[in-house]
Parts: C-alpha cells; structure tokens; sequence
C-alpha cells in the first residue's frame, strides 16, 4: 500500500497555481539571478535530473517561462520593494561608469547609496546602454544618467556621484549640476603609478622590468614552475603577476618574489635559456618598495573593503599615508626608494590633498565622531570645516524655523493675567545662528569615538541630542569613498554576459545584473 502511495504522489505533477509550485519557480528564478546561472539551465540533463529527484511532482518550467515570466516578475517585485526603501531616504549618492562587454557593447552602470534605518545600504539602479550608443560624450552620459535617476525619483535626492578621473565623467556631472568626488582608490592608484614610474631613472625602471621578466619566464614554462615549487620546502608558491590598472598587483608581485627569490635563484641558475636572478643590491631596493607601499596596501584595503568607507575616510587617511610615509623614509636604505619616497610625498600633495579642500569630503570628516577637527591635515582646513559646518546648520534650522510657523502653537497658559506670555514668545524671532553654533560647539567638543565605532551606529544613540546634526550626517555619510561598488558590478556582468550567452539583449542583462545585486537588500519582500 505504501508503493502504491508512493507511486500516486510522485506521478501527479503540481497544479500550475499551487503555492508549492509557485515557491520553487520563485526559488528557481532568484538561483538564476544570485548564482549567474544562465536560463538554459532548465534544458541541462544534470540539472533535469536533479530536480526530479529532489522533488518528482515538479515540472521544471521552460526556457522561455522562466525568462519572460518567473525573472520578470521577481524583478518587477524588487524594483517595487527598492522604490518603496528609496521614498523613505532623504539622500542618496550614486556612483557610474563605462564598461564593455565581450560582445562589444558599452554599458553604463548605475549604483545607488544611501542610509536607511542607519545602515548604509547600496542597491544597483540600471545597466543600460548610452542614448547614443556611437559616442561616450560627456553631454551623452549627463543625459543617459539623468533618464536612469528620475525614473527612480532620485534626482534631486542625489548629493553627490562619485567617478573615476575621466574627463568625460566630471564634465557629465558638471552639466547635471551635482557635486562630483573623484574616486579615492583610482587617485590613489594615479598616486602610486607616479611612485614607480620614474622616467629619469634607468635603475629602477630595470629593476621593475626583471620583476616582470621572471615572473613571465615562470608562468610560460611549465618544468621551471614545477622545480621552483618543488625548491620550496613549506607552500608551494607561484609567482604573480602584474595587472597595469592595479598598482596593489605589483605590490603582490615583489612580495612574492621576496618570499622566494632563494628559490628563484636556485631555478634559474640550473635551467638554460633563463634570465640572470636577481642581485643582492636588487633584492635591496625592492624591500624598500615593499616597505614603502605596505601603507598604501594597508589604506587601499581600508578604502575599498572597509565597512565604513565613506568619504569621511578620505581626508584622514591621506594624512595618514603622508605622516607613515615620513616615518618610512628614515628606515629606506637605498637611493632608490628615497627617491620613490619623494615622488611619492610629491604626488600625495599633488593629487589627494585637494580633497581636504572639498566641501563634502570636509563636511564628512567633521561630522564623522572617529575624526572631527582632529582628522584633517592643516588646521586651517578644518577652521573652514567648521565654519561649513556651522553655516549647514544655520540653514537647516532656519528652514525647520520657517516651517514651524505655519504651525499655531498650542497654548498652555491658561491666566489671562499673563496672557501676552504667549503672544511675545510667538512674536519673538528665533535666533538661529546662535542656536547652530551652540550645537556645533556641543558636537565638537564632545570626546572622540574609538576608531572601531560605526558613525551610523553613534548617530542613532545620538540623534536625540544633535537632531540637525545628524540630518546632516545623513546627507554626508551616503556618499562612499570610491567607485569600487561599479567595478563589482561589471565583475559579475563579466560572468553574465559570458561567452555561453554573448547575444543577451540589453534588457535581460539589465535584469540580471539588477536582481543579482538587490536581491539581498530586498530578501524580506522576495523571500515572502
């Protein structure tokens, strides 16, 4: 009787309005979009297979199904879920850029941050071509993302868009009217290349071009890296290699090679046709390098990674590098880095300095508890610092002033006698100013949080005391410090638009890459 059962209840296949079978189409359509799958996976063999052990009275929709219906409705409930989460925020910030695919195509990506219950949240808003698909002009850009930020409502909510150093960006942002921050990490990228570049110097440009000819000669022959991984006793090591857009690549590089170059040299030296391995003075200049850019590393990774990487970072760490970086020159040893400590000191000022200068990145730093007047370089910046953050405050009282008198007061004062009592409080003007520099001075004069604390965190403890203040923070500390948030989108668009489906039309790689990177920020409303 069991069999029979048994039979009967894995022979009938789910009613098409089942809330069992809606459940897993539903479970399906997310896995497409969390794990890259492509739609095809529903024609796999294996996965055919599967699904039918797992659960025999599902029918596996079509190809067809899942992609113009199952993935269209979960995208149509999360962007209802993210426009509603978007309504509530008073700020956002948003970051873009160009990518191309492996099809030829460019593509603007658009992602969106912002705080929302005093979190920072990032949700990815389009992936679209340009209007004009023949030029990247600037005025093509401002005109794309400006279509993209109001069909989301967010246009005038955006206080600032975070790019890279392109030209074609900053003047975008410049016909749109809103404030644009170069992208810390690509800065400092721009910082480190003029560190290892030296024109003028034939040593060191030999130096790191040895570098590069070793680690080639071992990735290219397959009985060198086997000896060089059998001279090693404890890890069993391969040499990196450089990436030219990342400077933290070449970084890794020596680092490597420091670790090894023993055993490097045991390689070359008994395999013919190999290059020369590398001299004592060699070896000399490049623990300066390490020794020079481990800070770098250090602050790449804190900028980039970091689960509090606003714009209020930046203007502390550049003092950082400038004040660590001193202190390493007394430990460099040889003429080369000394010099790559000056070009470096020279290129800071050059390029990251003028961020203290910035009013969002000095309204960050001020309003961030870590840091406040302490985080800036010049004492003088961070007098005008305060005197911004003095004048905001002023303005935004004067506005939540002005919006008080439309609203009659409700008087307490019940004796006549004294009933011109209400009448001159009403009549008295609010003196705004005095008001704002009482909060700032309470603000500021407060002790400085430990460098562990989230700001957001602080701000919501906090927020009954200093409630314009942390208006303020929330218009500020929505802005993050880089741009990374876009290249991690174009990385799992690179495994979207992948050579299995390079002919995928615009929309669904929209889709995709909008349900890959929201699902998680929306999960309560796509997992109901």
């Amino acid at each position: 009787m069991r069999s029979l059962d048994s039979y009967i209840k894995n022979s009938v296949l789910y009613d098409s309005n089942s809330s069992r079978k809606k459940i897993i189409d539903k479970t399906l359509a997310e896995m497409v979009a969390l794990d890259v799958q492509p739609y095809s996976i529903v024609e796999d063999r294996g996965f055919i297979k599967y699904s039918k052990i797992m659960d025999a009275r599902y029918k596996l929709p079509s190809r067809r199904h899942l992609q113009s219906v199952l993935m269209m409705d979960l995208f149509k409930k999360t962007s209802a879920k993210l426009s509603t989460i978007l309504e509530e925020v008073s700020s956002v910030a948003v970051t873009c850029d160009i990518w191309s695919s492996r099809a030829n195509i460019s593509f603007l990506t658009v992602t969106s941050h912002f705080i929302h219950e005093f979190t920072l949240k990032t949700a990815s808003l389009a992936t679209r071509k340009l209007l004009d698909a023949t030029n990247h002009s600037a005025q093509n850009i401002a005109n794309t993302l400006q279509e993209v930020l109001n069909s989301w409502g967010l246009f005038d909510k955006t206080e600032c868009i975070v790019t890279d150093n392109a030209s074609s960006m900053i003047k975008a942002c410049e016909l749109l009217k809103i404030r644009n921050i170069p992208c810390f990490a690509h800065t400092l990228n721009l910082v480190v290349q003029d560190g290892l570049n030296f024109d003028d110097d034939e040593k060191t440009m030999a130096i790191i071009s040895k570098c590069k000819a070793i680690v080639k000669f071992f990735k290219k022959s397959t009985i060198a890296n086997e000896k060089f991984k059998m001279a090693q006793e404890k890890f069993g090591y391969s040499l990196l290699q450089e990436t030219p857009t990342r400077w933290n690549s070449f970084f890794y590089m020596i680092q490597r090679i420091l670790a090894t170059h023993d055993e490097i040299a045991v390689v070359l030296l008994s395999t013919s046709n190999a290059p020369l391995p590398f001299q004592a003075e060699e070896i000399d200049v490049l623990k300066d390098m390490e020794k020079i850019l481990t800070v770098f590393e250090e602050v790449s990774k804190r900028i980039s990674g970091g689960k509090y990487a606003t714009i209020s970072l930046i203007i502390p760490l550049t003092d950082v590098l400038i004040r660590k970086t001193h202190i390493i020159s007394s430990d460099v040893h040889t003429e080369v880095g000394q010099k790559m400590v000056t070009v470096l000191l020279d290129s800071i000022v050059k390029r990251l300095s003028p961020y203290e200068k910035k009013t969002a990145t000095r309204m960050a730093t001020i309003l961030d508890p870590r840091f406040k007047k302490i985080g800036f370089q010049h004492m003088s910046n961070a007098e005008q610092a305060a005197h911004c953050f003095e004048n905001e405050l002023t303005a935004l009282m004067n506005k939540d002033s002005s919006n008080d008198t439309n609203v009659e007061p409700i008087s307490t004062n019940k004796d006549p006698l004294f009933d011109y009592i209400g009448n001159k409080a009403r009549s008295m003007a609010r003196n705004t100013r005095s008001d704002a520099i009482i909060a700032k001075r309470q603000y500021l004069e407060r002790p400085l949080s430990q460098q562990d604390v989230d700001p957001l965190l602080w701000m919501k403890v906090n927020q009954t005391d200093f409630p314009a203040i942390k208006t303020l923070m929330l218009k500020y500390f929505c802005i993050p410090a880089t741009s990374v948030q876009s290249e991690r989108v174009f990385s799992k668009a690179g495994q979207i638009v992948s050579d299995r489906r390079t002919r995928l039309k615009e929309e669904n790689v929209n889709i995709l890459l909008f349900l890959n990177q929201n699902l998680s920020l929306t999960s309560s409303e796509t997992t109901e």
